[in-house]
């Protein structure tokens, strides 16, 4: 084993380290909610269900963290970058190209499951909205470079007002007994934490400011990120201990892990531990850092309509191990699996884009398209 230090790349192995890992938390994430194995509250009766519920429920604390992060990542390396179309055509490509595929292979395999009809859809990849996150990522990658030339020259206090600002104009904190947030705007905004195109430009400009300056030094130990989740996941406790006493029930309801700023707390210290944390270099390692660059493909694979029915529920009943020890081990295993091979399907598209030259298509079809709107149109304007 070579007990060197990873060298430093354009690429920044460490950070691609955390990319590959925050992908496996998305499909690990999708595992646990897509398969229906648990509910979102709990009643006594059956202890097994009643651990496997809140074993899940503590987990996707654990990886709520998965979405801010990889946005995180994109803020981060894309903070300096100019605009250019060519990364807009390589995620529309990369998108239409799983649409349709994936549609046909599927529809061949169970026709009157998985209608040919929905195809139609995919032809529109971006504005048809089937993958939600490409949707909103795509957004995203338009505004980029305005975002990073608005605050190139911000300082690290006026960042901080600027954070403040967009906190209250995000989050939801507080709640009052119907559930509306009292306190932020994040929900009367439609902010959506997690899932909206206004927090994807919040986490865009968290991660620019990332790649500027450093966070305190408390961030930086992963026992925080346990300790994070374990104080969020006691507060829900003892809200839920508490509607209990006064209405003498046994309720518990699965807490809203991605509303309330736990996501984001924990992906910035994930993010800063990830960033100073010195890797050795080994073959494991070498490996994540190769595979990081396909991770968009695996979730256009996994998360397309079709597969994502097909894994979740056709393949095998996965609620079958709701009442058993081994639901958390089955369930890291299978997405372990699903994982690796979009991963191994992803590494083929490369492949088959480059010797069939569509990445030289796009190359030059991203060139005109730059020249069309930079010497053309922009000075006209």
């Amino acid at each position: 084993m070579n007990k060197e230090n990873i060298k430093q790349t354009n690429r920044e192995p460490n950070i691609e380290l955390l990319r590959a890992l925050s992908m496996f938390m998305i499909v690990l994430s999708h595992s646990l909610g897509h398969t229906d194995v648990v509910d979102n509250s709990v009643n006594p009766g059956n202890t097994v269900i009643c651990y496997n519920t809140f074993a899940v429920w503590i987990i996707n604390m654990i990886l709520c963290s998965h979405v801010d992060i990889f946005v995180l990542i994109t803020g981060y390396f894309m903070t300096s970058k100019t605009f250019t179309t060519r990364r807009l055509l390589k995620v529309w490509s990369q998108t239409f190209f799983y649409g349709i595929l994936l549609t046909i292979i599927l529809y061949f395999i169970n026709l009157e499951v998985y209608p040919f009809s929905k195809i139609g859809d995919y032809l529109t990849p971006i504005t048809s909205n089937k993958y939600w996150f490409v949707t909103k990522y795509f957004g995203l990658l338009i505004i980029a470079p305005f975002l990073s030339f608005a605050t190139k020259d911000l300082s690290r206090s006026n960042y901080h007002i600027l954070f403040f600002a967009l906190s209250w104009l995000s989050l939801e904190i507080f709640f009052d007994s119907k559930g509306d947030a009292i306190f932020a705007l994040g929900g009367a905004l439609n902010f959506n934490l997690g899932f909206s195109f206004p927090w994807f430009v919040v986490l865009f400009l968290i991660g620019s400011y990332l790649r500027k300056f450093d966070l305190p030094k408390s961030f930086y130990r992963l026992r925080n990120y346990l300790l994070v989740v374990i104080i969020f996941a006691l507060l829900f406790f003892l809200k839920d201990t508490a509607r209990n006493i006064l209405t003498q029930s046994f309720i518990y309801k699965q807490p809203s892990a991605f509303y309330n700023g736990l996501g984001i707390v924990l992906a910035l210290i994930l993010f800063s531990w990830f960033k100073n944390h010195k890797f050795r270099q080994n073959a494991f390692t070498s490996l994540i850092v190769k595979i990081a660059p396909l991770t968009f493909g695996v979730y256009l694979i996994h998360e397309h309509e079709y597969v994502k029915d097909f894994l979740w529920h056709r393949i095998y009943d996965w609620t079958t191990f709701s009442n058993s020890p081994l639901l958390i081990p089955v369930l890291l295993g299978f997405s372990l699996i699903v994982f690796f091979t979009c991963i191994f399907v992803e590494y083929v598209r490369t492949k088959l884009f480059k010797i069939l030259g569509i990445d030289r298509l796009i190359n030059r079809i991203a060139t005109w398209c730059d020249r069309i709107i930079f010497e053309k149109i922009i000075p006209k304007l």
